[in-house]
């Protein structure tokens, strides 16, 4: 693949460019012709009134934070 990361839907990733912008993956482009580009929710604030917004990115402008974020982590088997 050359370097691309292939991201997954569910991904929490970070746009390289503004570092503050972070967001969850929720498509992947259907157009055969552009390769590894994602739709991504981004947010501003986490109270009732945050401003949503969407955009359509590259992977070589995404770095992940945490893989599928909406799936349950498996338990250690460390006992802490």
């Amino acid at each position: 693949m050359g370097g691309v990361r292939i991201f997954r839907v569910g991904d929490h990733v970070r746009h390289k460019d503004c570092v503050h912008e972070e967001g969850i993956v929720f498509a992947n482009s259907d157009d055969p012709t552009e390769k590894n580009y994602y739709f991504v929710a981004f947010s501003q604030g986490t109270t009732y009134e945050s401003k949503p917004w969407v955009r359509y990115l590259h992977s070589n402008k995404l770095s992940l934070v945490e893989s599928e974020v909406h799936k349950p982590k498996k338990a250690s088997r460390f006992k802490k």
